[in-house]
């Protein structure tokens, strides 16, 4: 299992078309094969904030393999990434592997 996570900087842009697209992405993402969670939100940590990080999108998926196919060219991440440049200042991405025990803890 993997967790991947997407750390946004929303720079001065409007705040609501960049909600929006999480909020159609984190429910069109469902259903894809190998997909075991997702969740988004707006970052209230002062250090985040410090470094400019304005939301986070974690999913949890159950491979490497699934986030290079199945989640990576599912339609609804594709018109995210499309989405995306318009809609913050920058934004980068971790990955790592987790456990099942971790994963179901949550």
């Amino acid at each position: 299992m993997l967790e991947h996570i997407v750390v946004v900087d929303a720079g001065d842009l409007p705040r609501p078309p960049l909600e929006a697209a999480l909020d159609r992405f984190a429910h069109g993402i469902r259903g894809c094969r190998g997909l075991i969670s997702i969740s988004w939100g707006q970052n209230f940590n002062p250090l985040g904030l410090e470094r400019r990080c304005h939301y986070v999108c974690t999913v949890i998926l159950e491979s490497e393999e699934t986030l290079r196919t199945h989640y990576w060219e599912h339609p609804a991440h594709q018109i995210l990434l499309a989405e995306l440049p318009g809609l913050c200042e920058s934004r980068f991405a971790l990955d790592y592997f987790i456990d099942e025990d971790a994963a179901h803890a949550r």
